[in-house]
């Protein structure tokens, strides 16, 4: 039990981390705006498509590789990977070296939310992951007060590059300790049939999701 309570703050912790890097950019638009001379057209690229462009597509694949490796590796270098690019962000001298910034944390965090999934489901109950995913997903409310709190009072402070870095570096330890504390499950534990079969490929995966009423609506 105490294990548990702990993995339930870490990934808690961890989706603050995963939202407030991903809304930062919103109260630092004014001043990376005049700093790097970019246009209202260019910030929405950088809040929008520059974030979703991978984002919206590599969770499928990211999925995939949860299935097949060390959940415990996959977390820590997904939440490596963000909070490096979030950093990096600071460091940007233009709009295409932010753009790639903003693409490289969108990478990461694409695969936060499918080894979140997979880990509740081991460690949990059918009847008790519900609450428990709620409780984690506190993290999105959590991390947007927080990269809007910090974010703006850092840049007021010192500049919009600091706040990048006020936010990336301590990710790059949160990082860490998920990977030296969290542990990697059987699969189906918490069902108490632990599989002995590779898992399905995507193909199957559509085809079984496709058969429900409740996914294709």
């Amino acid at each position: 039990p105490r294990y548990k309570a702990w993995l339930v703050g870490v990934l808690l912790v961890l989706g603050a981390f995963n939202f407030a890097d991903r809304a930062i950019l919103a109260v630092l638009a004014q001043p990376i705006k005049e700093d790097l001379l970019l246009t209202d057209a260019d910030l929405g690229m950088l809040q929008g498509l520059g974030f979703a462009i991978l984002y919206s597509v590599l969770g499928l694949p990211l999925g995939w590789m949860t299935e097949r490796v060390n959940r415990r590796t996959m977390i820590a270098a997904c939440v490596g990977a963000w909070s490096f690019m979030t950093a990096a962000c600071g460091l940007a001298t233009n709009f295409l070296t932010l753009m790639l910034g903003r693409i490289g944390v969108g990478i990461g965090e694409a695969g936060f939310q499918p080894v979140v999934s997979s880990l509740v489901g081991d460690h949990f109950r059918p009847d008790r992951r519900g609450s428990v995913m709620a409780i984690i997903l506190l993290g999105s409310p959590l991390g947007f007060l927080l990269g809007q709190a910090v974010g703006g009072y850092v840049a007021a402070t010192w500049n919009w590059r600091v706040a990048f870095m006020a936010l990336g570096i301590p990710g790059l330890f949160a990082a860490l300790i998920a990977w030296l504390t969290l542990r990697e499950p059987p699969r189906g534990l918490a069902d108490g049939v632990v599989a002995s079969e590779p898992p399905p490929s995507i193909s199957q995966v559509f085809v079984t999701l496709w058969a429900k009423p409740s996914f294709r609506h």
